[in-house]
């Protein structure tokens, strides 16, 4: 499991995706954005989560830090509709990179993903992402 935090676009996403990817499941923010000029250093847009979610070698990602309360420029709801475009745009399946409403839950079904992670549970795997700016 890969989790986005707050961060702007940076090499280091190829850095954890070659180092620790392939990732089941990623969160991956897509909002709180505009003005680009202001927030680029700190979040990334919706285009820059699809290029994290490559760079990861994220196998699905979910959107998170969007329409829960204005943070930034953007609509509380321009992020998802970015993400689906540019998706749409870059061929890539519903399912690769998806949302949540607000609330919202998803399961993950099917024991080979629970089995592959009690296996891994006495090494040492953590919890991958960053809450920083990439310089």
């Amino acid at each position: 499991f890969f989790f986005g935090g707050d961060s702007g676009y940076c090499p280091g996403f190829k850095e954890i995706g070659d180092e620790y990817g392939p990732f089941d499941v990623a969160a991956i923010p897509i909002g709180a954005y505009l003005p680009r000029w202001f927030m680029k250093d700190q979040h990334i847009d919706p285009q820059a989560a699809l290029d994290v979610h490559h760079d990861i070698k994220a196998k699905q990602s979910f959107g998170i830090h969007w329409g829960t309360f204005p943070l930034a420029g953007d609509a509380w709801n321009e992020g998802p509709r970015e993400l689906v475009q540019t998706r749409t745009d870059r061929g890539l399946a519903d399912d690769s990179f998806f949302l949540l409403r607000p609330g919202e839950s998803w399961e993950l079904k099917g024991d080979a993903i629970a089995m592959h992670y009690l296996r891994k549970a006495s090494k040492t795997y953590a919890l991958v992402g960053l809450h920083s700016t990439c310089f």
